[in-house]
């Protein structure tokens, strides 16, 4: 039983699934992945996985929320030049991200 609002702390642990969401709309013209289909024809890339996890939102200690401020265009655009840098195939980006998604 919970005897008062301190007893219980909610907050974001992550981006949820706004940069796959965003990412399947910018690469494959979808609204999601659906079903993971798009991440399931990709391959996680460690490199590009390594910088998305290092994150200032994911060291914070909880309570804690992020959004789009955080997770929205911008992050995408670097995200992008990223897996320019690295070679990085758009599904290998979505399954990358999802990745990522898991691992916040």
């Amino acid at each position: 039983r919970v005897d008062s609002k301190t007893d219980v702390t909610a907050f974001d642990c992550g981006p949820g699934n706004m940069v796959i969401d965003g990412l399947a709309m910018d690469l494959f013209n979808e609204s999601c992945d659906w079903d993971g289909r798009i991440a399931a024809q990709g391959t996680v890339v460690a490199a590009l996985l390594s910088w998305m996890c290092d994150d200032q939102f994911l060291r914070r200690s909880p309570p804690k929320s992020t959004g789009r401020e955080a997770y929205g265009k911008d992050y995408r655009m670097q995200l992008y030049e990223k897996a320019k840098q690295l070679n990085v195939k758009n599904s290998d980006i979505i399954a990358t991200a999802t990745e990522f998604t898991a691992e916040a």
